[in-house]
């Protein structure tokens, strides 16, 4: 028997106020053995509801969903059952609200023209308390901030620093990182190794936690 079949499924609620989006967004994530939707809702309020009698694990979320808004709704979910995580949902790469609602305790953010495999990724990933943020605005987060207990000047980091830095909260490996940016794989840990040592974290794990907790995006550049 396959040791698989034993673990036991993520349970997904799509709060989406449009039914045609919620019920492709079901058959899509359902195509995942290790995933099982438990629950559809139109809008924040109902989310709210559903998740107060019923087991959840994660709760996909448009952004913009009518009534409650999505920071309400995550910081009431938060309060009532803060074991379940939520990810939130958008069209567009609409980065003015993803500090809001990272700050009101969301774990992920994930475009609406992400692949299959990016979806699933950020599902897992947040489910195992790793925070994920589409490749698509990741360039969006880290430059310069100050927030509680840390503090990243410009002059700490090196734009080749920043550059690594976009590629780790991404997801990408070293390997992949030094083909990306025309550098040895041993550069890369190099450039990492002097990221953590300058943010004082231990691994890309915690680098990327710091960034996304935080909530610290910034202006896209044109």
């Amino acid at each position: 028997m396959n040791a698989n079949m034993s673990l036991p499924k993520i349970r997904i609620v799509i709060a989406d106020d449009y039914l045609l989006l919620r019920t492709a967004w079901k058959l899509l994530l359902q195509s995942n053995t290790a995933f099982e939707v438990v629950g559809l809702c139109g809008d924040g309020a109902s989310t709210v509801e559903f998740i107060k009698n019923n087991k959840v694990d994660i709760v996909l979320m448009e952004i913009n969903m009518p009534g409650l808004s999505c920071i309400e709704v995550t910081q009431m979910i938060g309060n009532i059952a803060p074991w379940i995580k939520i990810i939130g949902l958008s069209l567009y790469n609409e980065f003015h609200y993803i500090n809001k609602l990272i700050k009101a305790g969301a774990k992920g953010f994930v475009t609406k023209s992400a692949g299959k495999e990016e979806l699933f990724k950020a599902i897992e990933d947040v489910y195992n308390n790793i925070p994920f943020v589409s490749p698509s605005i990741s360039h969006l987060l880290i430059k310069n901030y100050s927030a509680i207990g840390t503090s990243i000047e410009t002059g700490e980091l090196t734009m080749r620093e920043l550059d690594v830095i976009k590629n780790i909260i991404s997801g990408r490996t070293s390997k992949e990182i030094g083909e990306l940016m025309c550098i040895s794989t041993k550069t890369v840990e190099s450039h990492k190794y002097n990221i953590f040592k300058k943010l004082n974290v231990n691994n890309s794990v915690s680098l990327t936690k710091m960034v996304i907790e935080q909530g610290i995006i910034v202006s896209e550049q044109k």
